[in-house]
């Protein structure tokens, strides 16, 4: 079993509350495409946001929402509940994924390769500017720049349970002593300019150097390709404009 988690904003903190849902349902539609179905998806949130798309595979945890807890630290402590939520399933592997980020539809068919394995980080991925028809490719320190970026072994993080802010930073490629593989494919597509500043987009604004050499990097065209068929189906790719 292959659990994922994705931590969503309340409406309170949102620019726009319809937007923000528009823009999750994306995502949760990405995650369910996967090619293999043993998996489940736990979302916590402090009220359900308001999407058409349904699947079994999905539950909703409505937690209280905290006004003393913001940005990272609201985020961390919904992972931690999601992680807690996760012991029924007794799963193998968990991803974190933030609530605007798309993923590969291949990634629970890959952990079930290897049910050995510690688990892997994302070195490569794309940046996707919202409705554009180019997408960027990044490597090979994609991780460090998006949340979405990591499986890991459940085992692992047990410990963790017991801790306010589990799951360390998403930069960290060491588990408890175990080093996670790199992902040998693209995992995450990134997505930016889609008009609602979720989680990570908050932590990542205060980081105006690494923000500044980001811009830097996304003007070198040598890494844009052009937004094909095959991508926008491996990571449920559309323009929320169009839905």
């Amino acid at each position: 079993m292959f659990v994922f988690i994705i931590p969503l904003k309340s409406q309170a903190r949102t620019d726009s509350w319809k937007r923000l849902s528009l823009i999750f349902e994306r995502t949760l539609k990405s995650i369910c495409s996967q090619t293999s179905q043993d998996f489940r998806v736990i979302v916590v949130c402090n009220q359900k946001p308001d999407v058409n798309y349904t699947n079994s595979a999905v539950e909703y945890v409505e937690v209280e929402d905290k006004p003393s807890e913001f940005g990272a630290k609201d985020k961390w402590r919904k992972i931690k509940l999601g992680l807690v939520e996760a012991l029924k399933y007794n799963p193998l592997f968990v991803m974190h994924c933030d609530a605007d980020d798309c993923i590969s539809n291949k990634l629970v068919a890959f952990s079930e390769k290897d049910p050995n394995a510690v688990g892997w980080y994302f070195p490569q991925g794309w940046f996707w500017k919202e409705g554009s028809n180019l997408i960027l490719h990044k490597n090979p320190d994609f991780h460090t720049l998006c949340g979405t970026c990591r499986i890991i072994r459940f085992e692992l993080l047990k410990d963790q349970l017991q801790q306010e802010y589990p799951l360390f930073s998403h930069k960290e490629t060491l588990i408890n002593g175990s080093k996670l593989n790199p992902l040998p494919f693209k995992g995450t597509v990134y997505i930016m300019g889609h008009g609602e500043n979720l989680f990570a987009n908050e932590a990542r604004l205060q980081d105006k150097k690494r923000q500044k050499s980001l811009l830097r990097k996304l003007k070198d065209m040598r890494h844009y390709r052009p937004l094909t068929g095959n991508i926008r189906q491996e990571f449920g790719l559309y323009n929320i404009s169009d839905s």
